[in-house]
Formats: structure tokens, sequence, C-alpha cells
């Protein structure tokens, strides 16, 4: 997803690739609610960060603060408000945290674990403030994800395609022990896809203790234990066609130039998984991209007598098609499309996505682009009434 910059005082928009589709009414990924969380967001914000903790979503922007103050948004679900909000004060340890974009961050108890490229920062929440406990350097692996995995360890994740100058370990697992403060079990993996990782993705996913990690140019997810022991797989030749088109695509990526190239490439001839979504021990989503076109596909998998069974296919449209109807009944929006919306997995198969700005669904006999969408943003940008929003996402089967 492309970064999108607003100045209030030149309202350009511009959304040719937006976060929206046309659910099919059989298809089954429901939305249920979208909702106004009445949190105020700064008209720039390109991308949010979220974490789901104790039936709380805690958000934040990754790339903003004011040099004073951290703020981590929280959206209570039970009561449909704020809970609390997390504050950093910046000081003479932690400034670092400051000058950084935030890649993670998650949250157990009174411990707030957050991400950056040189750091990994931990803190220990008190009230509405959160106090420095440790800083450890994160520039032997470079993780960028963090993910729970049971009550006192998180999986520390990195799989990207850096510059030898950069960081020599592309693909590499560790674990974070919350009782010591400590990262322990560091494992390095295959990185023979790399390359692919400079598009979007997510290609892990945990759930109690089980860790999902999925191939992107072969239909190949395999099923770890916390002792980092694979214990299961799913294999489909539902991407079996990506071997003729290979030798099309480049294999190395040196420079920008390259990486366009390699995206151009993708772009118009490849199908792969971009993300998955491990929703409970027994049931799993698929996200894959498709050539020339953004929709997408998602397939759902259901463990059954203690194999993996495929469930169910359905190819989404990623945006409203010009001229066309929209009602309450096939009014639906892909809040799962690109990297710039916050996406979190809570409790009975619900996915939460935070996003902004916030807007109601369009209702129109004859959509048009710049009446329908733009000219609303615009007007809540001119009138300062850009807030985040909350859409619920509900998995059928």
């Amino acid at each position: 997803m492309n970064d999108l910059r607003i100045n209030k005082n030149k309202l350009v928009v511009v959304f040719f690739i937006l976060p929206l589709f046309y659910f099919t009414q059989n298809t089954f990924i429901t939305e249920l609610e979208n909702i106004n969380t009445d949190i105020k967001a700064d008209p720039s914000v390109s991308k949010t960060i979220s974490y789901f903790y104790e039936n709380s979503i805690y958000f934040l922007n990754p790339d903003y603060n004011d040099g004073k103050e951290l703020l981590i948004y929280s959206y209570n679900l039970s009561f449909d408000k704020v809970k609390r909000n997390i504050r950093i004060k910046n000081t003479k340890v932690i400034y670092k945290l400051f000058s950084q974009r935030i890649f993670s961050f998650a949250i157990q108890n009174d411990l707030l674990i957050i991400l950056t490229d040189p750091s990994i920062f931990i803190f220990k929440i008190e009230g509405d403030y959160a106090k420095n406990l440790k800083v450890i350097k994160n520039q032997k692996a470079a993780f960028n994800k963090i993910k729970l995995l049971n009550n006192n360890e998180f999986l520390l994740y990195v799989y990207y395609n850096f510059h030898p100058m950069d960081a020599p370990i592309k693909h590499v697992w560790a674990k974070f022990n919350t009782d010591k403060l400590v990262i322990e079990n560091m494992v390095e993996h295959n990185d023979e896809e790399a390359v692919y990782s400079h598009m979007i993705n997510e290609w892990v996913s945990t759930y109690k203790g089980v860790i999902a990690h999925s191939s992107t140019l072969k239909y190949n997810i395999q099923f770890f234990n916390s002792k980092f022991e694979a214990i299961d797989s799913i294999t489909s030749n539902k991407l079996d066609n990506n071997k003729k088109l290979l030798p099309f695509i480049p294999t190395t990526v040196s420079s920008k130039e390259d990486i366009r190239e390699l995206m151009k490439k993708d772009d118009s001839l490849l199908t792969r998984i971009q993300k998955i979504f491990l929703l409970d021990s027994s049931t799993l989503m698929v996200m894959l991209k498709l050539p020339k076109t953004r929709d997408c596909e998602f397939d759902l998998w259901k463990k059954k007598e203690n194999k993996w069974h495929f469930y169910k296919t359905e190819k989404l449209e990623t945006f409203y098609k010009t001229n066309q109807a929209y009602n309450n009944s096939n009014n639906k929006l892909n809040a799962l499309y690109g990297n710039s919306n916050a996406v979190c997995i809570g409790k009975n198969q619900m996915i939460y996505v935070i996003y902004t700005p916030f807007i109601n669904d369009i209702i129109t006999d004859d959509f048009n682009l710049n009446k329908d969408y733009n000219e609303k943003i615009n007007k809540m940008i001119r009138e300062d009434k850009t807030y985040y929003g909350l859409r619920k996402i509900k998995i059928l089967h």
C-alpha cells in the first residue's frame, strides 16, 4: 500500500489503491460492524499497528510522536470506548525510541515490549504510564515482529531481504522470555524466498503455542510448537503454475530499481500467498495475491480428526466499481488488504481492524470515486474531523 500524505492546506487526495472490496453474499468473511472510535487521527497517518490483549485493541502510529511523549491508544471492545491510553515520556535512556520507526509491539500483564530497528525496549506499565525496564540491542537479527507464544514467551521474527551491509541474516526466529527479559533460542531459517519480502506480507501467525509459517511461491504452510519443532503442515498444488513463470522473475535484487522490476513482474505473473491468519488451533485462513489485479483470494482450512481439510475459497474484489450500486447488503470493505491498517486476531475467530480515516459505509445507486469518497475525505480534513475507525470481521463456517 502506498503511503498517503495529506496536507491540510492542499486537499489533494489520491485514492487509486484503496483497501476496499465487495463481498459476495455467500462469502465466509462477514463484516459485522464499522465503528467510529471517536479517537482523533492526524490526516497524515499512513500506517497503524496494533496488538490485541484482554479484549482491548492497543494501537499507534509508528511514524509519529511529538518528541516528548509517545501515546499508545486503547479501545475496549467490551464497553465500546477507550479503556486507557499508555503514555511513554522521553528520557535520556530511551531517547532513541523517539527517533526510530516502531515495527511492532506487544503487551502482556504489565509488560510492554516495543521493537525498533536498533533496539528492543521493555517497559513496565504503571497506570497510564510505561516506565523503562531495559533496552536490548536489535542489531544481530533486526527482529521486526513480535507474536505471543504462551504466558511467558513471545516469538521474535524477521524475514527480510537485507542488503549484506545492513544485516547478513535474513530469516531468524527467537523467543523473548518475559520472566528473565532476555532473548533466547535464536534460530536461522531458510531464506530462499527473501526477495518477496520487499512486498506486502504476513507469513507468520501464532495461536496458544503454535506457530504457522507460510511459503509464498509454494502453497506450503508449516506448523511448529513453541520449541520451534515442526508438528504439522498444509500443502496444495494450487500454486504449481509458478514454477513455469520463475525463469522470468529476478532472483536477486540489489537496488531500488531491481525491486521495482521485481514488483512489476510479480504483479503481472505470479499468484502468491500474501498473508495467513491462524484463527484458532483448527482454523487457518490464507490470503493470496493474484496476477494482473489487486483482487484477493481467500482460502479457509479446517482441521478435523487431526488432519487439515480445505473448506472453501472466495475471490474478493478490491474496490468499489464505478457506476455500481451499493447498499447495506453488499457494502463490505476489505480492510485486510495492504499494510496500512492495523489487523489483529481476537477471540472466537474475530478479526479487528483499526483504520483511518473513519468513513461510514457508502450507500449509492451509482458509485463515483470523487463524489462518494474523495470529497467526503476532504471535508473531514477541512473540518478537522478525521478519526480512527474499527471494523469487526467474523469468519463464518
